[in-house]
């Protein structure tokens, strides 16, 4: 969840670099840290007898979080961390059924409760830069609002976005056009969940009154996040031509994380673009209608892919990072649910 970041830290420790410093500190990130490195590992080599031993790690560590909740280390930068890592482990390891998704929940009420004040510095601001993916696509899941679209963490964006550009980096350009676009992609699970509430009402009045203010909205983010993206485009093309390639992308994918987040908002382009289609049909015919009859699906939903033959795919290995760099919303679509 970080590998496609790492333009992001530059003089500045990155997340596994801040887990890395505090070894031996936090007994619960220590345990959160051996868990999800051998869930990672018992992946890359199809290793049963690894995964058996990364659950029972996970276990452990759940015990060492229960016990941590109880001191004033329930509201630390440790225990953001690690609920992090849990979360990305539940992913991973699939335990239960939405594992994740509570772990997930954890990391937001922690990330609301300390305020966007306390993600600007230090290791929580690597948690925020690692993580804020996870959490558009969490909240993409369960068809609820993404609380990064509030005010004060907008202009927690806009701060870290404006600092990291100022930075010695060769994608220096390219990081407040990022920013921008983050934080229009991060409206988009607010629009999707509106409309999926009038769903359960339409077409009594007070939806159908309703749809014309979301509509006029998501043609207002639809415009500034194509703009944002074209920006982004423009400075990525500038920066590839200063230097002839960069030490952040893949050699064997020609992928970074700016090109992801391109993808990602590709995606939720075309997805603003269906539900605006959907809303005008309900209008157009609100007795009849089932445009709002829909489900949203993602990477997350569909899974990690899998290898055949029990080969290493390295886009199955590298698939959550994927799913960070492009804000949570590559592969989102919505489909019909009639």
């Amino acid at each position: 969840m970080y590998y496609h970041n790492r333009f992001r830290a530059t003089d500045r420790l990155d997340f596994p670099s801040y887990v890395i410093q505090d070894v031996g500190s936090h007994i619960f990130q220590d345990a959160a840290v051996a868990c999800l490195s051998s869930v990672y590992l018992a992946y890359l080599a199809q290793d049963s007898a690894l995964l058996k031993t990364s659950r029972q790690m996970y276990a452990q560590t759940l015990h060492e979080v229960a016990r941590a909740l109880q001191t004033p280390d329930a509201m630390s930068d440790a225990m953001l961390s690690t609920m992090m890592m849990l979360s990305v482990y539940e992913m991973y390891a699939q335990t239960n059924n939405d594992a994740w998704v509570v772990h997930a929940d954890g990391v937001r009420r922690l990330m609301v409760s300390r305020g966007a004040r306390s993600h600007a510095h230090g290791m929580a601001r690597s948690c925020y830069i690692a993580y804020r993916g996870f959490l558009v696509a969490t909240a993409i899941y369960k068809g609820k609002p993404c609380f990064l679209d509030e005010d004060e963490w907008q202009q927690l964006a806009l701060h870290v976005g404006a600092e990291d550009s100022r930075k010695p980096t060769e994608w220096s350009s390219s990081i407040h056009p990022a920013e921008l676009v983050f934080m229009e992609i991060v409206k988009c699970p607010r629009y999707l969940s509106e409309a999926l509430e009038f769903a359960y009402y339409f077409p009594s009045p007070s939806v159908t009154a309703a749809i014309p203010d979301l509509m006029h909205r998501v043609r207002a983010t639809s415009r500034a996040l194509r703009e944002a993206t074209t920006n982004l485009r423009a400075s990525i093309d500038y920066d590839q031509r200063s230097h002839s390639r960069s030490r952040y992308e893949d050699a064997m994918t020609g992928e970074s994380g700016l090109s992801l987040l391109l993808q990602g908002a590709e995606s939720t382009i075309v997805v603003m673009r269906d539900l605006l289609d959907r809303l005008a049909r309900a209008m157009a015919r609100p007795e009849t209608s089932s445009a709002l009859s829909f489900r949203v699906v993602s990477e997350l939903d569909r899974g990690p892919p899998v290898a055949p033959n029990n080969r290493i795919d390295f886009l199955a290995v590298t698939w959550l990072d994927r799913i960070a760099s492009s804000m949570g919303v590559i592969g989102t679509a919505i489909v019909s649910d009639y």
